[in-house]
């Protein structure tokens, strides 16, 4: 004789755990093609990444950050952009998955990096490292084009 128990049991044993989505839906969720080859300016991924390391070390969930990040954003395709990344990672995606279908913005060795500390669980220190490998490079571009149009260096 099956109890309450079993038939509860074997309910959720044929309840699948993830949501199956057809080819319709998953193309749906697919950014347009425009926003998925938006370029921003690199101050502005500089302070996305700054922002989303503090927020993530100050405890906030990834999805809340995002969104907070994005009233800030100053660049409104990136804004768009950023409201995409919460609802994708709300929905259950990995982060570093959300930010492969933004490969203009995100290079694949950031998505990469993401991917690793998803694994490891160091997302802060990653975005860290990241945000001052990016301040680097930035004013190191800053200086070579100072130097081609012959201005001075500050001391």
């Amino acid at each position: 004789m099956q109890t309450a128990g079993d038939n509860a049991q074997a309910a959720l044993r044929n309840t699948p755990l993830l949501h199956k989505t057809d080819a319709s839906a998953a193309e749906a969720r697919r950014p347009s093609h425009e926003l998925s080859r938006t370029r921003v300016k690199t101050s502005d991924l500089i302070l996305f990444t700054t922002q989303l390391s503090i927020m993530l070390d100050s405890g906030v969930i990834l999805s809340d950050a995002l969104d907070a990040i994005s009233v800030q954003a100053p660049d409104p395709r990136f804004k768009e952009i950023i409201l995409d990344m919460s609802d994708r990672v709300k929905s259950g995606e990995p982060f570093s998955k959300v930010l492969s279908n933004y490969p203009h913005v995100f290079n694949a060795m950031f998505t990469s990096m993401v991917k690793a500390s998803e694994a490891s669980g160091k997302m802060v220190q990653m975005l860290c490292i990241e945000v001052q490998g990016r301040t680097i490079k930035l004013l190191d571009r800053e200086a070579i084009e100072s130097l081609a149009s012959g201005a001075k260096l500050p001391n």
